[in-house]
């Protein structure tokens, strides 16, 4: 059944107040370790494909540090560079991460293991608000990993004209200076927000309209970064952009930067493990993610990504300080009406990229 961003929004409230205790790292090491210890040497091994530092490396060097396993790690940048390549790459993979309209792209293309949730003690650790997702409702291949809400960040020091909407960024004053996260359903998704539609828009004259604007946005547009998006507000690249809270998390600890939430409304999406298919190491993949759903380990991966919880299990774990963040944890009100990114049908998904294809070239 759907459920809608304020159930989420609210069960994970809820669970943050009253989780139950939870093993710490030395349990979650030692349940691994003993795990390892059955697999042969040449099966101790796991690659991953995924954005970059997206699973922290301080998590997986431990990992390795207590079971011998070798974790191999390979980054994209985008869900649709994940998509093109994860096709010609089966049997090379063993755990992914990816969006929501990726997973149900994933399935429909054949491209996952059905994950068996009697292989993962610390399954039961995911909040069960962000299960039954329209893009696997029986949660048959995917498992939620964190929820991600776009924003706007800006130098408060560079920026004269006031904040309080994406239609803002079209503004001749940020002409060549703006830093977009490289995410083509993010992207488009706040054009068609500007002008009143779903983030999942689907009729053609408003698609038209929507690429008619989100081409007026190119001269604003000086650099695309999905991974380090703050970097380019610290080096003087640009001075406002589409990002998402990690990223201002990070700059905050170099230079001042402010966050507006746009009153237009905003996207939510949930990135989740996943299995692709013929894993060639499937024994230490199902160790590795039991490992990562662990209380403790999980909410030390979200402290050092700054994302937010998809585990019930990590709340008390969790600072105050990463609670209360505002780059990370959106007001209840935005978040609230925040719609979900969804698949399109194969001709819309077409206009998308070619849309996607004109603005960036």
């Amino acid at each position: 059944m759907k459920k809608t961003v304020s159930v989420l929004l609210a069960l994970a409230l809820a669970l943050c107040a009253c989780a139950p205790a939870m093993a710490d790292f030395e349990s979650a090491n030692r349940v691994a370790a003993e795990a390892a210890a059955k697999l042969p040497e040449d099966a101790r091994f796991v690659n991953i494909f995924n954005w970059t530092y997206y699973i922290p490396d301080e998590v997986l060097e431990e990992f390795e540090s207590a079971t011998g396993i070798r974790v191999n790690y390979s980054p994209f940048s985008s869900n649709e560079e994940m998509l093109g390549a994860i096709g010609y790459a089966l049997g090379q993979y063993d755990l992914m991460v990816s969006s929501d309209y990726a997973v149900a792209a994933l399935i429909e293309n054949g491209y996952l293991t059905q994950i068996d949730p009697a292989r993962l003690e610390n399954y039961k650790n995911i909040n069960p608000a962000f299960m039954g997702q329209y893009f696997d409702p029986d949660n048959a291949y995917s498992i939620p990993y964190t929820s991600v809400f776009p924003l706007i960040a800006y130098n408060p020091d560079e920026v004269s004209v006031e904040i309080h909407s994406f239609d803002a960024l079209w503004d001749e004053s940020f002409k060549n200076s703006l830093v977009l996260v490289d995410e083509m359903r993010t992207i488009i998704g706040m054009t068609a927000k500007t002008l009143g539609y779903s983030v999942n828009e689907t009729d053609p004259a408003h698609l038209a309209e929507i690429r008619e604007k989100l081409l007026r946005l190119k001269d604003n547009v000086c650099v695309f970064n999905s991974d380090t998006s703050h970097t380019a507000l610290i080096g003087g690249d640009a001075t406002a952009g589409v990002m998402y809270g990690s990223m201002v998390v990070a700059g905050r600890d170099v230079m001042d930067i402010a966050v507006a939430y746009p009153e237009e409304g905003i996207s939510c999406g949930i990135d989740n493990y996943v299995i692709p298919k013929d894993a060639p190491h499937l024994d230490a993949a199902y160790i590795l993610l039991n490992y990562l759903l662990d209380g403790e380990v999980a909410a030390t991966a979200y402290e050092l990504i700054d994302y937010a919880s998809c585990n019930s299990a990590a709340a008390e774990y969790l600072s105050e300080e990463y609670l209360n963040d505002d780059s990370i944890n959106p007001p209840t009100a935005l978040a609230e009406s925040a719609e979900i990114i969804r698949t399109l049908d194969e001709e819309t998904q077409k206009i998308y990229v070619d849309m996607w294809l004109a603005f960036k070239n």
